[in-house]
C-alpha cells in the first residue's frame, strides 16, 4: 500500500490572495491589529514597519494570552479554519493567516513557550523560553513601511478599544466614539459625530473594517451587530450584498436630504391626549377647518391617560370651529426630557404658548390652502451639536404629526417673541412635507414651498392672531 501524500502549495498560490482585497496594505494592518485586540486579556499593542533594503519588516505584538501548540497547528495554520471561537472576537473567515503570513516572504511567531518559523505553507514549531503574549515578525517583498505605519495610525484613529497602541513607537488610544444614534438597521446601528467630514466607517465591535467617502459634513459610523461571517464578504472589505443595497440606499438618502435621512433615530414617543385651546379670533375663515382625532384613534395605552381632553377654538362669537389635536413628545436624545417641557402642572408658560402657536399656525396653513385633514402636533427633542434640528414631520401609524423643537442642546429655550415669521416659515416647510407629500428637499419640494410662502405672504395678516395676547393658555390636562 502506497504512502498517503498531501497537496504541496507553493508561495505563488498565496500571493494571489492579495488580489482579493481592495487595499491589501489596509487589510494587512486591520487583520494584524485585530488579532492583537482579540487575544484574551490584551491591553498593550505594538506595531512597527521598517524598510530594510528591498524588504519591509513588520513587527506586531500584544500582551494577551498566548497560543498553545494545538491552537497554532490546528487553527492558526489550518486553511479555511479560524481560532476565533472565544467570546469578544469578531473574526470568523480564517483568511487573515494567508494575508499576514503565507503570502509573504517569511515569518516568525513567538507565543508563550513556542516559536514558529515559516515560509509559505511550510513551517516549523520549536520550544522556546516563555513569553507573555505573542509577537509576529514578517518580511514583505518591497518597501511599504511608510504606508503600513500610516494605515496603522489610521486604524487607531477609527477604532474604539480600551487598551493602548504603540504605532512606530508613538503611543495612542483608540477612542473614536460612535456619537449620536441616528438609525437602526437589522444588521447594525448608525451614528454620527463631527470628528471628520464626508466619511463612513463600518465597524464591528469597535474595530474598523473599511471606510467610504460620502456626501455629508459628518463622520457616519455604522456599528455592525453579529459576526464578520454574518455581515461581511470574506475579505471584509464590504457588506454582503443584501445589506450593501440597504446601506447604499441610506447613503443616497443622506446625499439628497440629510435631515430626513438621519431623522429615524429613536422610536420613543409619548402621546399626551389632546391639546385644548381657546382662542378669540377676529376673523372668520371662508371655510373653517375641521380637524378631529377620534378617541378611537388614540392608542389604547393612552386612552385612560389624565391628559386626554377635547378641544374647542372660536374664531368669533358668531361662528366657531372645534378641533382636537393629540400632543406628542418625540425624544430623539439619550436624556430624560424635563417635566417643564412635557404636559402637566410643571410645564412652563413659554412651552404651553409655543404648543398653541405652533398648532394655530398649522391650522391657518390648512385654511389658506383649503386643505382639510386630521393631524397632531408635538415637541421633538434632538441634541444636534449645532442645534440645527428645529422641526420635523412624520406619518406615524398613518397619522400626520408636525413637530417643533422648543430647545437648543442642553434644553435651553430656542424661540422668543421675536420669532413670529421664523415660526411661520418653519411650519410652512413641514407643511409641504406633510400635505404635499414631498419627502426630499429636491426641486419639487422647493417649488411647492415657494408657492406656499407666496400664499403665506399674501395672507400674512391672518397669522397675527396666532401670536396675540387674546390666546389663552394651552390646556394639556
Amino acid at each position: 500500500m502506497s504512502e498517503m501524500k498531501s497537496v504541496k502549495i507553493g508561495p505563488e498560490f498565496f500571493q494571489k490572495e492579495l488580489r482579493e482585497y481592495a487595499n491589501w496594505q489596509w487589510a494587512f494592518v486591520r487583520e494584524a491589529l485585530q488579532n492583537c485586540i482579540d487575544a484574551p486579556g490584551s491591553q498593550e499593542i505594538h506595531f512597527q514597519a521598517k524598510d530594510i533594503g528591498n524588504t519591509t519588516v513588520v513587527t506586531w505584538s500584544n500582551n494577551g494570552k498566548p497560543m498553545d501548540q494545538e491552537t497554532v497547528e490546528n487553527k492558526l495554520f489550518a486553511l479555511g479554519g479560524t481560532g476565533k471561537g472565544f467570546d469578544g472576537t469578531v473574526g470568523g473567515f480564517g483568511k487573515a493567516k494567508t494575508l499576514l503570513y503565507f503570502a509573504q516572504q517569511n515569518y516568525s511567531i513567538h507565543t508563550g513557550q513556542l516559536v514558529v518559523n515559516g515560509q509559505g505553507g511550510d513551517y516549523t514549531v520549536y520550544p522556546a523560553d516563555n513569553r507573555k503574549g505573542t509577537i509576529s515578525v514578517v518580511s514583505i517583498e518591497g518597501n511599504y513601511a511608510e504606508s503600513l505605519n500610516g494605515k496603522a495610525s489610521r486604524f487607531v484613529n477609527l477604532a474604539q478599544w480600551h487598551g493602548t497602541f504603540h504605532i512606530d513607537g508613538v503611543a495612542g488610544r483608540a477612542n473614536l466614539r460612535k456619537g449620536s444614534h441616528r438609525r437602526d438597521f437589522s444588521f447594525g446601528k448608525v451614528y454620527t459625530n463631527k470628528t471628520e467630514e464626508n466619511m463612513l466607517v463600518v465597524r464591528i465591535g469597535g474595530i474598523p473594517m473599511f471606510t467610504k467617502h460620502i456626501r455629508l459634513n459628518r463622520c457616519v459610523v455604522l456599528e455592525l451587530n453579529g459576526s464578520s461571517a454574518d455581515r461581511l464578504t470574506s475579505n471584509r472589505d464590504s457588506l454582503l450584498s443584501k445589506y450593501s443595497y440597504e446601506l447604499d440606499d441610506f447613503l443616497t438618502e443622506i446625499a439628497v436630504d440629510r435631515r430626513s435621512a438621519l431623522s429615524s433615530k429613536r422610536q420613543e414617543r409619548e402621546f399626551f391626549g389632546n391639546v385644548r385651546m381657546s382662542c378669540a379670533f377676529n376673523e372668520i375663515p371662508e371655510k373653517p377647518l375641521h380637524v378631529e382625532n377620534k378617541p378611537s384613534e388614540i392608542p389604547s395605552l393612552f386612552e385612560t391617560t389624565k391628559y386626554e381632553a377635547s378641544a374647542a377654538s372660536s374664531y368669533s362669537t358668531t361662528r366657531a370651529v372645534s378641533y382636537k389635536m393629540r400632543f406628542v413628545v418625540y425624544n430623539r436624545t439619550d436624556r430624560k426630557i424635563p417635566k417643564w417641557l412635557t404636559p402637566g402642572t410643571s410645564m412652563r408658560s413659554f412651552a404651553r404658548k409655543l404648543v398653541h402657536t405652533w398648532a394655530s399656525i398649522l391650522v391657518e396653513l390648512h385654511n389658506i390652502t383649503k386643505k382639510s385633514a386630521s393631524f397632531s402636533v408635538g415637541f421633538v427633542f434632538d441634541e444636534d451639536p449645532e442645534g440645527s434640528y428645529v422641526a420635523g414631520y412624520e406619518s406615524h401609524n398613518g397619522e400626520p404629526i408636525y413637530y417643533i423643537n422648543p430647545t437648543l442642546p442642553g434644553f435651553k429655550r430656542r424661540f422668543s417673541s421675536k420669532d413670529k415669521d421664523k415660526l411661520i416659515a418653519i411650519a410652512a416647510h413641514e407643511f409641504v412635507h406633510g400635505q404635499y407629500g414631498r419627502s426630499y428637499h429636491d426641486e419639487d419640494f422647493a417649488g411647492d414651498l415657494t408657492d406656499l410662502m407666496a400664499l403665506v405672504m399674501k395672507n400674512r395678516k391672518r397669522f397675527n392672531k396666532c401670536f396675540t395676547d387674546q390666546i389663552r393658555k394651552v390646556a394639556l390636562v
